[in-house]
This record gives structure tokens, sequence and C-alpha cells, in this order.
């Protein structure tokens, strides 16, 4: 921006003759007679702000009004209407602005200005003009409208501004006058038929205030040892600064910055400096700033225009105007730079060698810590109190004592040296560290120790060396105890040397019963006979854990394999699932194997249970109508069709609408569940369409409804039989057209939702009684899917049960719970008038009951043990199997138990009791 774009752009035509042009921030004021001396200075005042793209405001009081302004300017401006319509200029009359309470607000009112200037700067427009007609006021607002014009002039200079206040002559009297003219910078009024100008008396007398003090200053100013510098921002159109002019300098000004200031003043900064605006520190806002908000500043910078650090003051003397003071440090911070370097250094030496260092002042208690130190010790300089006696806190208690004789007693007996090592607790991370010191005293003249300096070495890695042989047995035993899985050590022979206490509980056995034994030996069994016994390692050739021992101890490889065995414990035969990891190592210098077993059979049940429980999308049950049901999912998940879900209450209608959802390509859209029958019309209606603002009490905004949320994706109308017959109409529509209107609202929604709905009534005997829609059933059950209530599909009670125990346990951390046979005769004795939710509760309040891992029909509900057909609690367990029919399964199998568990239905749970409990009579036969 030259001169002459700088002067046009800060420098704006009044339109009025004898004023010419004012700077941004001028406040005048209009004495006037009559409506004529309004539109003689206020039109061509507008006209002229209008053609240089300023924001125009108008308030107009008697005797001339908005429409009466607004016709004047129409004489004078025949385009008007285009300026109007672009926003650029508003008429209001004064009960619009200055009274819209009904009183006149000077903060409210001032505030205005402010952002109608901003809004203007952010709509484009150069600034804000503007003018306001006084004849409004009465005596007693005076006072008050006397102080706002007061803090207008004190303002102005800030923003991008032009005010024009104008006074009716004959409502004022001369103290009212003195008052309007002392509070603006210049005041025209008219004289023999001529506009005259006076300037405000407070304005010369502070020009001539501070001519007087300028000759007062001068000297003190050119005389300064720091640079000083007096400058008037520039802002850009959105009130920013962008630039500033230099207006004067003192000497040291030159001196300091090697610029003359016969050269620069007058100036901008960015034509002085070139590239001074894209330096990394923002010279120009930081500055700018202060002049905008007359908060001071210091700082300390490094001017890379001008190859010097600085230390800067800048405060603003008046708005819009900043001064800075400042001086050159560029010596300075190259000796901080210099010593900060040498610290370096020398710290990074420290750090390298872990050797801190560290001096005491005797005299004046006074500790220093080097870098390293500080590290060593685990503390921050900032939160440590460099004191003796802060250093002795340091040290570990049990070795604080010994430190401070060790100390001391060199003192005292008058030595030049000592050495120690001791223990320090970090107290950051209470870690607990070894450290080796050596201490020299200094002395004065007389042969006083006035200081002590030492050294501090981290020895703490040394120590852990030098303790490891010590600790490595200990260490080894508190590892080998640790692991979650059971450990063997075995030698050449076979004999198992050493155990862990996991590997006594997978086999609940103790070490003293294993230790020294081989394999088959120690461990009982179900051989291949369906024996169990010990001793006979014949019987163990089939064996995986045997298997892997001999490899490793015969070939010296790592054997991994995961394997089933089955072991007698507590007097029952359990089948185990083990992960076998084996490998060879070198144990009290002799080759050895070592066996880790892991015993994942619960976790294997987990996956088994987890796997069965997500069947499909999340639905459990392996009844046949569940096979059907999940047949009819995936057709649906395929086809886009509206579907109804019957089915009685409790049977999961909302978990098959969300697996039809989950199934479908709509997947990765909303689903979107409502109740039907939960809400009186009013509400439902306003749920599923949504509402606008206004459209009864309570909608204090627009809201979105349910059908507009799902649009994409899926929605599930449940208890659709509740519907009343207006809001049937109403969804009817949304099934036909997929249109719909907000409550309240007029415009038309198109949404794509698919439409799940479900009841638990026959609608077509709705449809008979009148109180359903037909032509809304066919839409709704284009697909009809049937649930099939519990009492209907008992076989799934058990599966069922196993999810929800299994789903309690992970979620409460608590140990998983079974059910015993006899709960779950309970269970499949009941009718189920509740379906699955019912079964839950059930089972619910079953794990409150019971504190074992065993839920017995004691436990269950009061109803459900007492109802018609409950077996009663079985004081012995008492097997439903058939000896025969077990020994024909077990034949057709060759043996094999799970199979033949499968064939007479029941777990395989179930079976290993049969055969444990019966197993003489199978020996008999």
């Amino acid at each position: 921006m030259n001169d002459k774009e700088l002067n046009q752009e800060y420098l704006r035509k009044t339109g009025i003759e004898n004023v010419g042009k004012v700077p941004w921030g001028t406040h005048f004021c209009q004495f006037y007679q009559n409506q004529d001396d309004l539109i003689s200075i206020l039109v061509p005042y507008f006209k002229a702000g209008l053609e240089n793209n300023e924001f125009c405001m108008w308030i107009t009081a008697e005797p001339l009004m908005a429409g009466q302004a607004e016709q004047a300017l129409r004489k004078e401006i025949p385009g008007l209407d285009a300026y109007i319509k672009n926003g650029q200029i508003e008429i209001l009359d004064y009960n619009q602005w200055y009274t819209v309470s009904g009183r006149f607000d000077s903060e409210r009112v001032l505030q205005g200005w402010v952002l109608k200037e901003k809004q203007a700067l952010q709509k484009g427009f150069a600034g804000l003009r503007l003018t306001g007609n006084t004849f409004w006021l009465e005596k007693k607002d005076w006072k008050a409208f006397v102080s706002y014009e007061e803090a207008v002039n004190s303002v102005i200079g800030r923003y991008r501004m032009l005010a024009a206040c104008t006074y009716a002559i004959s409502r004022c009297n001369a103290s009212e006058i003195i008052d309007v003219i002392s509070n603006h910078q210049f005041t025209i009024i008219k004289r023999d038929g001529k506009w005259e100008l006076i300037e405000s008396a407070n304005c010369r007398q502070a020009q001539e205030a501070v001519k007087k003090s300028e000759g007062k200053y001068r000297s003190l100013f050119e005389n300064m040892a720091d640079g000083f510098a007096y400058n008037k921002v520039i802002l850009d159109k959105y009130g920013e600064p962008v630039d500033f002019i230099f207006l004067e300098g003192n000497d040291a000004f030159e001196t300091l910055t090697g610029l003359k200031r016969k050269e620069i003043i007058g100036k901008r900064v960015t034509e002085v400096l070139p590239g001074i605006e894209k330096a990394q520190f923002d010279w120009i806002g930081r500055c700018g700033r202060v002049a905008l908000t007359g908060e001071s500043t210091r700082f300390e910078q490094y001017a890379d225009f001008l190859q010097r650090w600085y230390s800067v003051s800048a405060y603003s003397p008046e708005p819009g105007y900043f001064v800075v003071v400042f001086e050159d440090i560029t010596g300075r911070k190259k000796t901080e730079d210099s010593l900060r370097e040498r610290e370096t250094r020398l710290s990074k030496t420290e750090e390298i060698a872990q050797l801190g260092s560290w001096e005491l002042d005797l005299v004046n208690n006074r500790l220093f810590w080097s870098n390293e130190t500080y590290r060593i010790f685990g503390l921050k300089s900032q939160e440590f109190v460099a004191t003796y006696e802060a250093f002795l806190e340091v040290v570990h208690p049990d070795d604080r004592a010994a430190v401070d004789a060790a100390y001391s007693s060199s003192l005292s007996a008058g030595k030049d040296t000592y050495e120690i090592e001791h223990r320090i607790v970090r107290k950051s991370t209470g870690e607990i560290r070894v450290v080796y010191e050596k201490c020299e005293h200094i002395r004065n003249e007389s042969g006083r120790v006035i200081r002590s300096a030492g050294m501090v070495h981290d020895i703490t890695e040394q120590k852990l060396v030098e303790d490891k042989i010590k600790k490595s047995e200990k260490k080894f035993k508190a590892i080998f105890e640790s692991i979650p899985s059971g450990i063997l050590v075995l030698d050449k022979n076979r004999n198992i040397k050493e155990v862990n206490n996991v590997l006594e509980r997978i086999f609940d056995i103790p070490r003293e019963a294993i230790i020294n034994k081989r394999w088959g030996d120690a461990f009982m069994c179900v051989n291949s006979a369906g024996h169990c016994e010990k001793g006979a390692e014949e019987f163990c050739r089939t064996c995986r854990v045997r298997n892997a021992i001999m490899e490793v101890l015969a070939g010296e490889r790592i054997y991994q394999s995961k394997t089933k065995v089955e072991l007698a414990l507590n007097g029952k035969i359990e089948e185990r699932i083990l992960l076998i990891s084996a490998s060879p190592i070198e144990y009290e210098n002799e080759p050895h194997a070592i066996v880790m077993l892991e015993d994942v059979t619960e976790l294997n049940r987990l996956r088994q249970r987890l796997k069965a429980e997500h069947t499909f999308a999340g639905l459990v049950g392996r009844d046949a109508k569940m096979q059907e049901l999940y047949d009819n999912v995936r057709e649906l998940s395929e086809i886009n069709v509206p579907v109804l879900i019957n089915g009685e209450s409790g049977t999961g209608k909302e978990l098959v609408a969300s697996a039809i959802h989950s199934e479908s390509p709509r997947a990765d859209k909303q689903f979107v569940p409502v109740n039907c029958g939960a809400l009186p019309d009013g509400l439902l209606e306003s749920e599923l369409f949504g509402h606008v603002k206004g459209a009864f009490t309570g909608a204090i905004r627009d809201k979105k409804g349910r059908f507009e949320l799902a649009n994409g994706g899926t929605i599930f109308l449940d208890e659709v039989g509740d519907l009343s017959p207006a809001m049937q109409v109403k969804l009817l529509r949304v099934l036909q057209d997929g249109c719909f209107e907000k409550v309240g609202g007029e415009k038309t929604i198109k949404v794509d939702v698919r439409v799940v709905s479900a009841t638990n009534k026959s609608l077509k005997d709705e449809i008979k009684s009148g109180r359903f829609r037909e032509d809304l059933y066919y839409r709704l059950s284009v697909f009809p899917v049937n649930i099939t209530p519990l009492r209907e599909r008992l076989n799934d009670i058990a599966l069922l049960s196993e999810c929800f125990l299994r789903k309690s346990a992970e979620e409460s951390g608590r140990d998983i719970v079974s059910l015993s046979e006899e709960a779950l005769s309970v269970l499949m004795d009941y009718h189920w008038p509740g379906n699955v939710r019912e079964l839950q509760n059930a089972l619910l309040f079953a794990l409150v009951k019971c504190r074992g891992r065993m839920i017995e029909p004691r436990h269950l509900p009061l109803n459900i043990q007492q109802s018609k057909g409950a077996a009663p609690v079985k004081k012995s367990r008492k097997h439903k199997l058939d000896l025969q029919k077990v020994k024909d399964a077990l034949k057709q199998t060759n043996g094999n138990r799970e199979k033949s568990a499968k064939i007479l239905g029941v777990s395989r749970a179930t079976m290993h009791r049969f055969l444990h409990d019966c197993k003489d009579q199978l020996l008999e036969t």
C-alpha cells in the first residue's frame, strides 16, 4: 500500500463541504435548528459513506423521522434501493436503538456500535459510519448521556468508525452546549446562514500541553540509553493490525538498530524492514494488540531481520498508538549461550559416566547439585530445596544415620576426605538405588572447613550383578512358582525332580508324592481299558505328556502340543485339556527336560459356549423351530421387505429384529427401535415423525423423528398392535410412499427405511374387532415370522441357562456357576409364561441366592419350585441312563464316550459321572 492508498484507506470523505476528510475514529457533532439543517449535513454525509463502501446507520428522532430521512436520501441517491438490498444502510427511529427497553442503557448502546462495526467488517465493508439524533433526550437522562459521549470519545479511536451526533440547539442550555462541544473533536454550527467548525477546547488544551511538555522531555528522550520509538498501528478491514508507521525515535534508536530516523519517520515498518511480516515472531501483531487493547507487554526476542537480540517493553499512550522502549542484549545472550553450552557439555559428560557432582556451602548451608546428581536421585530442581538436611531425607531411612555419621566424623576428626556406599529412595517412584559417594573438604586460610565438594556414582547395576548369583536360585524359585502353568523338571531317567504349585493344583497331588517318581508312577490317569491306576506305564503309551518327555530327552527338540487327558480328581473322572510345551534345559549341570502344562479346559469350554451362544447373530437355541427361525432370518437379510414378528412377551422379538438388520445390507446403518405401546398418540407421533420448533408447548427446537433417524437403515416398531386408528393411518402413508411431515411442519420428508414390526397380539383378531386396519396389516406382514414360546422348545433351556450363567460370570467377575441336574429338571417342568425373559430373571434370582458354584432347586424362585409338575429336591443322585443302553452305545462307538453321550442325548459330564458311579457293574460285564 503506497502513501496515496494509505491516505485513501484511513482518511475518509465526510461529504461535508467545510469538513473534508477525517481519519477513522473521528467523533463530531452538529447543532441544528430544523429539519433542513439535518438534511443539509447528514444526506451528503451518508452519500459519501455509501460511495466509499461503508456500512451506514442513521438513528432518527424529531423533527426528522426514519421515513422522512429515507425520502431525503432518495432525492440525492437514485440507487438507494440497491444499497438497502445489499444491507449497506439501516435507518432506525431512536426507540429502536437508544430506548429499546423503554430506557437509555449506555453500555448496551456502546457495545451495539462495536458489534455493528465488527459485523460490517466481516461483511466486507470498510467500516461503520453512524449518526444519532438526541431530540428524544430528556433532562433526567442528560448526565447519563454525557457520560456515554465521553465513553464514545475515549474508545472510538480503536475502531473503524465515524460518529456524528446531532443536537437541537433549542433544547440545550449554555452548560449543556459546553458539555456537548467538550465531548466531541469538533462541532458544526450554523452562523449567518453558513456552517462553521468549532474545535473542542479540550483538544486545543491537550495540544498546547503536549507542546509545552515536549521541550521539557526532549533532552531526556534524546539522552536515553535505551532505544525509543513512537508508532501508529495500521489495521486491515477486519480491524486486525497489519502494519505500523514510525512517528518518532531517539538517538539510541539509531544506534541500537542501525536505522536513520530521517529515512524512516512517516514510513511503514514493512517498507523499512522487508520481511518483518513473515518473521517467526509476530512483531506487528504483538505490538499492534498493545495499541488496540491498551495492555502493556514485555518480552525478549531475536530480531532476525536485524540479527540482534532485544529486550522490549511496549505500552500504548493513546488508542491506536504504541511506544517501544528497548535495549540490545545480544552480548548478554551470547555469553549465556556460551555458558549454557559449557554446562551442557559437562552435564553430558557426567551423564555418560553416570557420575554426578555436588558442593555444600557450610557457611550459608546451600547445596548445589549437578543435573546428573538430580537424575541419579530421581529429583527435579524445582521440587527440591537443596540443603544438607533435605539431602538426608533422600537417603534410605536405614542408612541415614550411617551417612550423617560418616560426614560428621570426617569433619570432627579433621579428615580431608571420606567415602561411603549407601542407598537412596527416589521420591517420584519410590525406587531404591545404591550410590557410591566420595567427598573432599575445602578449608579457608585458618584451616576451617567452609565447603565440601564431592561426587556421587550410581552403582546399582554393579550391585545387582554382584547379588545376581546369590539371588538367582531364589529368583528362579519365585518365577517358577508364579508362572500360571504347571511345570515339571525331569532328569534323563524321566524322574520328576521339581514341580510348581500350579501343577499340584492341576493333578490334585502334593509335590511330596511326585518328586523322584516317573510320570506313570506319579499321576493317576484313566488307561485305555478304562481303569484308574498308577504304576503301569505301559498303559501310557498314547499319553502325549509322556511322549513329549521322551522326545525331548531323546532328541533335544522343543515339543508343543494340545491334548485331552482324563484324570481321577476328588473321586471323579474328569476330562482336562492341556497345552503341552516341553524343551531341554541344563539343570544342576545335567541334561533335563522342562515340561509346561497349561490347563485350558475352562477356557475351551468358554469358547465353545461363546460359539454356541452366538450361533446366529446373537440368537440362542438348538431346537428345530429355532433353526427354522435362523433360516428365515437369513432369507430375510437378502430381500428388502417389511417383516411382522409374532411372538409372546419375553420371546426376544427385538433380538430377532436386530438379527434381521445386522445380517442385511443395511447393517452399517441405524437400527432404531420404538415401543408403540409405551407412548400416547401425541408423543408417539412426535417420536416417530419428529416436530418443528413451536409445534406444541415444550417444542423449543426442531427434532428429528425415529423414521428420519433410521433413514437408510431399519426401524423396529414393537407392540405395533397397540397403535391407535389415527396413528395407523399415518403409518400406512409412510409404508406406501416413504413420505411424512413433522408435527407442525409443512415440508414433506422422504426416507428409505426398512420396517420390521412386532406384536404379541393376533392382528387378524384385531382386524375382525375393528381395532386394526386390514390394509396396514398386509403392508406390515409381507413376510411374517413366528417365534416359538419357550414352553414349546424346552430342550433349549439347558443351553440358554448355560449362556446366561456364563455371561453373568463374565460381567460380574464371579466364578462360573453351573446348574444342577435337579434344578434343570425343575426348570424343564415349568410352563414359562414369561418365556426367555422370565428364565433369565429366574437365573439372576438364583445367582443372588446361591453362594457356591452349583445352583440347586432351593435357589430358584418359589413360584417355579412350587409349580405343577416341578420335580422334588433329590437327596441323592439317580441316573436316568440305562446301564444296558450305555453298554450298547459304547460298543457301537468302539468305546468313544463323547460319541456315546451324543447317541444317548446327554452331556459328556453326565456320561463320565455315570461311568464312574457304575464302574463296578461295567467291570463285572
